[in-house]
């Protein structure tokens, strides 16, 4: 989409520019002609900002100056005096427009940038994952097939914290977000779902392999050595996952997202396992909705 604003810009400067250019050979006006060469001037700063800013006002000045010479203008004329000031001033309100609008580009990535990642981990955000997820079910259901969700807790975060303090909390997520990063497929979407919880979306996985996922997941993060500070440079610790399937029985992203949960909650009732789907009353009620 960008590309082909740039290429619509393009083509109105060279067009813009050789009207103008025809314009003043056919008329022989130009002393009153000669400031429409301040549109694509402007549009040029718009569109490369600075360098075309730049490059746009050296060609229109280049062809003010054919414009004098076939004219047969003096040097010390009033019409080419007033045209390289005009020109200046052309060049001068391009640059500040030019610097202006790349500000605003980049405020633009970085707002998108920001509201798409999670600043502390580097993963999608809570937001990008939920438009992802609607995403893949809608996907999902036009193609077929199978996905799951999986919804990873740090175990025993909130204690963690208050023990170890809100700097090394952050660093264990960060930490925790790195080692699954490398991990997961490349088809999967990682996302940073809340302060402690990440969310994994796992397109085209049947319960078997989402199963499967989760296990390979809890024996590497049980096996990893987390940095710590110099008081306590090692820390060891465990997560549990939710898991979410569709379309059994979920059949949008709500009932996956509820399903993951419920699947969370049962591990926090039932310490014996640290992998759990909804349970069968939770996954009836979730499928009637």
């Amino acid at each position: 989409m960008g590309s082909r604003i740039h290429l619509h810009r393009i083509l109105f400067i060279a067009l813009s520019t050789a009207f103008v250019a025809l314009l003043i050979e056919f008329t022989g006006d130009f002393g009153s002609l000669w400031p429409l060469y301040g549109i694509p001037i402007i549009v040029a700063a718009l569109t490369f900002h600075a360098a075309g800013a730049i490059l746009m006002t050296a060609i229109c000045a280049a062809l003010v100056a054919l414009h004098a010479l076939d004219a047969n203008v003096p040097v010390t004329d009033a019409a080419v005096l007033e045209a390289a000031i005009g020109i200046g001033v052309f060049f001068v309100s391009a640059m500040i427009v030019g610097v202006l609008t790349q500000k605003q580009e980049l405020h633009a990535v970085e707002l998108e940038r920001t509201s798409v990642y999670d600043p502390l981990t580097g993963l999608y955000s809570s937001s990008y994952f939920t438009a992802r997820l609607e995403e893949e079910i809608h996907r999902r259901a036009r193609y077929g097939g199978e996905m799951a969700l999986l919804l990873i807790e740090l175990d025993d975060f909130k204690e963690f914290k208050e023990t170890f303090g809100t700097n090394r909390g952050d660093l264990l997520v960060e930490h925790l977000a790195e080692v699954m990063r490398i991990s997961v497929r490349n088809t999967d979407v990682l996302a940073r779902h809340q302060s402690s919880a990440f969310a994994l979306i796992c397109p085209h996985c049947s319960p078997p392999e989402a199963t499967l996922i989760t296990q390979r997941l809890i024996e590497l993060i049980d096996n990893t050595e987390f940095e710590g500070d110099e008081l306590e440079p090692v820390t060891m610790h465990t997560v549990s996952i939710g898991i979410g399937t569709c379309p059994d029985p979920a059949h949008d992203a709500e009932d996956l997202l509820a399903l993951a949960e419920a699947g969370l909650r049962t591990i926090k009732e039932d310490k014996s396992s640290r992998v759990a789907t909804a349970p069968p009353a939770e996954t009836a009620q979730v499928g009637e909705t």
